[in-house]
């Protein structure tokens, strides 16, 4: 009997479905995401607290608490001055490598590629197509220069 003919047992409205662990846990992932962005947001303010400690206060005093074992305080400054100098150097080194992949200006597949749509002419007053300007076209029109052998159009 039943639905389906499975033999499955029909629970009525309201009576609280026992789930798998699997689908538990998946409900769980946002909850449990939250808390190791929490986490994590803790320790990184703690280790900046413990790095402008350890880079503003004297060696004298970090012994006298009892701290005998730090790095070089050359690192306070290194540190931060060395990302830095990876930062701009991989932005300009990630802008010439975009430069050397470009295709030059004068190049074809810079005006006209596989996708290029052609407007069809339109008749009377109907609102054109959207598509790609032919650049002699464009040329002729914005510049008076009308054909690639150097007939002025004016």
């Amino acid at each position: 009997g039943g639905l389906g003919g499975q033999g499955k047992r029909m629970e009525p409205p309201g009576t609280p479905r026992s789930i798998s662990w699997s689908e538990e846990r998946r409900r769980e992932a946002p909850e449990s995401t939250a808390v190791y962005g929490f986490v994590f947001w803790v320790l990184v303010s703690l280790g900046y607290v413990g790095y402008l400690v350890w880079s503003c206060i004297s060696e004298e005093t970090l012994e006298r608490v009892g701290i005998t074992y730090y790095p070089s305080k050359y690192w306070a400054l290194a540190v931060p001055a060395w990302g830095f100098t990876v930062f701009l150097a991989s932005s300009v080194l990630y802008v010439f490598a975009n430069l050397m992949v470009t295709a030059p200006l004068d190049a074809r597949c810079t005006v006209m590629d596989s996708h290029s749509r052609r407007p069809r002419a339109c008749t009377g007053a109907q609102i054109p197509e959207i598509g790609d300007l032919d650049l002699t076209e464009v040329n002729r029109c914005m510049l008076g220069v009308s054909t690639a052998n150097g007939e002025n159009g004016t």
